[in-house]
């Protein structure tokens, strides 16, 4: 912990302006006011209005909820009812997205529905010279020194620059106590706002759509569970007006914070930047774009999975995908039937070769003794293959193995596979500074990071973390490695 603490302190601090939204709420699970409208339904031959009011619900899931009156018209509201539940909504002609109807009084006229899909109010053809949203359920990840508009400080701020676009995230106020109340509950909390511009001129809807799409796909990554840049606003250069503003209620975890790891929770500045190029560049190549993909959609089910066979079987078939990928495909070193026909822990062999691992067995200690009772096995690759195979075939001699599982055995089988392919993500991507690691205590993860197994200076700074010493010009070498990191593509 020393190390780690002593390592951000001798980072060079440069403040930056945080990014900061009017419309943060204060409260786990808080609605967001949208406003007052009147909304024009149009079914296939029938059509009415409603005054409602709308706002932006994250209980259960995110969605934007409704509820008012029906505006008097020529036929009774109900008869448009009897023609289904499910609408085209405009505002001033302008259509706004897709309601579907809970509830309606034909005495009051009062309704309540919600919308589905994409929501957005205002004009999205027109170019804004900015879009700012906010984050929701994002562990801490460190950042740079920041200004709040009052002059107060904080340190929770990134910028990350592909080239064409650049974005800045920054921790909201008070995101401690939120993200406490998110850890003890579950739900949701919106710890950070971001701003997306595209660099020499004003930014498209699309483009705001298309590249929010994608940070979000690295954040869920670097979270350990699905993140999606929400409340998306464009707005004019001067600053004082909202061009459109995008409510489209997409994916997020709620999870309670205890149920999942997160690769790169941290209390530390870590240099996110190049890693986020990297991701860029790959999402280039329609196959490569595919892989990633479906990568972290296998790691997110696994490592949100409450079920440790469920996990470990998920876990497994990223790993497949990943071998196929970077052995088959980028590194060329099978082909044919060679690379098909080739044994699981042959496939996991060779992708330790590449990466290096560096699997200490002091962390798994029933994988250490072989997994199962009676078993002489002791390669670990045999042992979580095997344990694999035991899950998912129905043999009598499979199931039976399963109650020879020494205790934890499940538990540790899980806690590495997924720790490969995190390691494998990272480098893929070609991260080289530290991550949380899995295999220690919750509350010293974000704390005392572990370098990747690549890192150049890796035997230094695990001998210092296991000594409990400090090294200066250490401190100062791995500082320096922060603004070097590349692809191993």
């Amino acid at each position: 912990m020393k190390d780690a603490l002593l390592f951000m302190q001798n980072l060079e601090m440069k403040t930056y302006k945080a990014v900061e939204q009017s419309n943060v709420v204060r409260d786990l699970d808080e609605e967001i006011s949208i406003g007052n409208y009147v909304l024009d339904l149009i079914h296939p031959d029938r059509a009415a209005s409603i005054n409602v009011k709308l706002e932006f619900r994250t209980s259960p899931i995110n969605h934007v909820f409704l509820c008012g009156t029906v505006v008097p018209g020529k036929e009774p509201f109900s008869l448009m009812v009897l023609h289904g539940n499910k609408y085209q909504a405009f505002v001033e002609g302008v259509k706004v997205g897709n309601i579907v109807l809970r509830k309606y009084d034909e005495k009051t006229g009062a309704v309540q529905g919600v919308f589905l899909g994409e929501t957005v109010f205002g004009d999205r053809s027109v170019y804004a010279d900015r879009a700012r949203f906010l984050i929701q359920n994002l562990r801490e990840i460190g950042g740079r020194q920041m200004v709040y508009e009052d002059g107060s400080f904080n340190v929770g701020h990134y910028t990350f620059d592909d080239g064409k676009f650049e974005i800045q995230i920054s921790r909201n106020r008070e995101f401690n106590l939120k993200m406490q109340a998110w850890q003890d509950f579950g739900g949701a909390f919106w710890g950070y706002s971001g701003e997306v511009k595209k660099k020499g001129s004003s930014i498209s809807f699309e483009e705001v759509n298309k590249v929010l799409k994608s940070f979000g796909s690295f954040l869920t990554m670097i979270n350990g569970a699905t993140i999606s840049p929400l409340v998306v606003e464009g707005i004019a250069r001067d600053g004082s007006q909202l061009l459109w503003r995008d409510f489209s209620a997409y994916a997020n975890s709620n999870a309670i914070f205890s149920n999942t790891h997160g690769l790169l929770q941290s209390k530390t500045y870590l240099n996110l930047n190049t890693t986020w190029q990297n991701f860029r560049k790959l999402e280039t190549f329609p196959k490569d774009k595919s892989f990633l993909n479906s990568a972290l959609k296998w790691y997110i089910e696994a490592n949100s999975s409450t079920s440790l066979e469920a996990s470990i079987v998920i876990s497994q078939t990223c790993l497949e995908l990943i071998y196929n990928w970077l052995v088959v495909e980028k590194r060329q070193m099978l082909a044919g039937k060679d690379a098909s026909n080739i044994l699981a822990a042959n496939k996991l062999r060779l992708l330790n070769s590449i990466i290096d691992f560096k699997i200490d067995l002091r962390m798994l200690p029933a994988l250490a003794d072989g997994g199962f009772q009676k078993s002489r096995d002791k390669d670990i690759f045999n042992i979580i293959v095997g344990i694999r195979n035991a899950l998912v075939h129905g043999e009598e001699t499979k199931r039976e193995s399963i109650e020879s599982l020494l205790p934890h055995a499940l538990h540790q089988a899980r806690e590495l596979l997924l720790y490969m392919i995190e390691m494998a993500l990272l480098f893929i991507l070609g991260y080289e500074g530290r991550y949380c690691s899995r295999f220690l205590v919750p509350e010293v993860r974000a704390i005392a990071k572990y370098p990747v197994p690549w890192h150049r200076l890796y035997d230094k700074i695990m001998w210092n973390i296991e000594t409990g010493k400090y090294d200066p010009d250490l401190a100062k070498a791995e500082t320096d490695l922060l603004y070097g990191e590349g692809s191993h593509l």
